[in-house]
């Protein structure tokens, strides 16, 4: 799998998720699902839900062009504050982040249509065999042999 941060301040939803593919196709990564980094707030989106949506769809229909299987990296707080209350994609898998120290769903809350997450990311000091300071993600052992 892949992660892509966009960037909606450069515009052209759709146009970055090609590039992505593009490059990853020239440089022949193998590749099984593209995870869209959605978060930030106004830090990284516009303020105006609609603009957002849109810039949204434009990816998804992308990548839905190109064959492309997706998911969504966000969470309840996220994903409502740039996208707003009532838009989402739920048949799309969610993986959240909620650096609560606990491999589990325990905490999950639904959102935007979303009723079941496929994975967690738990914390952000990750630290063994000398490398720290990394994201650990958690998602129960039978999500894998659906994978």
């Amino acid at each position: 799998d892949v992660y892509m941060f966009p960037c909606h301040s450069c515009g052209d939803g759709a146009g970055q998720f090609k590039t992505l593919l593009g490059f990853l196709g020239d440089n022949n990564v193998p590749f099984g699902r593209v995870w869209f980094d959605i978060e930030g707030g106004t830090q990284f989106w516009s303020s105006d839900h609609g603009d957002n949506q849109a810039f949204m769809t434009a990816m998804v229909q992308a990548a839905s062009d190109a064959g492309t299987p997706i998911g969504i990296y966000s969470n309840w707080n996220t994903w409502p504050a740039i996208m707003g209350d009532s838009y989402g994609y739920p048949s799309t898998l969610i993986w959240y982040a909620h650096y609560d120290g606990e491999p589990s769903f325990s905490d999950w809350q639904a959102f935007n249509g979303w009723n079941t997450p496929y994975m967690k990311q738990f914390s952000e000091t990750g630290n063994q065999c000398g490398v720290s300071d990394y994201d650990v993600n958690w998602r129960p052992p039978s999500f894998l042999d659906e994978w």
